[in-house]
């Protein structure tokens, strides 16, 4: 597997009823399961336009702001979407 350790991106499901709360360019903090109390600035790059029916989520692309050797590939993240 190759990868772009400069273009790492999140990707969550947001919930449909929530997805209008939801612009590009709005500022995220990420924090990663491996490392909880550090907070990581993002923002969100895109919203796919398209909804998974079967989850009722629309997909939602988010840039690190922050580039640290600790952010791995396929970490697990959690994300809170800061008002706008």
């Amino acid at each position: 597997t190759i990868v772009d350790m400069d273009s790492l991106e999140i990707e969550v499901d947001v919930n449909e009823a929530y997805i209008a709360r939801v612009t590009v360019g709005q500022a995220v903090n990420a924090r990663l399961d491996a490392y909880p109390d550090w907070e990581i600035p993002a923002h969100v790059i895109a919203i796919i336009p398209s909804a998974n029916r079967d989850k009722a989520t629309v997909r939602v692309r988010i840039a690190l702001d922050t580039r640290d050797p600790r952010i791995l590939p396929e970490m697990g993240v959690k994300v809170a979407f800061r008002k706008s």
